[in-house]
């Protein structure tokens, strides 16, 4: 299921492009209304396939949101991390003591993951 969810977006895209081609070459001109909702109907295709709308549409196939979850919070935290060293080196009044605090906030993430690890939801 997540080999269609990746390529859906390229797919709805070229599918999209296509659609307003054919309209553009293929639907005669003397019937302007059946090419323009054709064109019409291949842009909003073009369009679904980058925004990612038809992949927002099925189902997530992920189970362990929870580490997930966890994971992105850490992320989160490397900025605030890199932020307090470079403090900390260039020698700012508590940037040691905010380096610590960065460092074991990614410490107690890094055990909140290995609690929710495998548990799925």
């Amino acid at each position: 299921m997540n080999r269609v969810r990746k390529a859906l977006q390229p797919t709805l895209s070229v599918l999209g492009m296509v659609v307003v081609f054919l309209g553009v070459l293929l639907v005669p001109p003397s019937n302007p209304r059946l090419q323009i909702w054709v064109v019409l109907a291949g842009v909003l295709i073009l369009e679904a396939g980058v925004w990612r709308l038809a992949a927002r549409l099925l189902p997530s196939t992920r189970r362990y949101l929870s580490l997930r979850a966890e994971v992105e919070g850490f992320m989160g935290l490397v900025p605030e991390l890199n932020e307090a060293a470079v403090e900390r080196d260039g020698g700012a009044d508590g940037g040691e003591e905010r380096f610590l605090e960065a460092l074991s906030l990614m410490h107690d993430s890094v055990d909140r993951m290995g609690e929710v690890a495998s548990k799925e939801g």
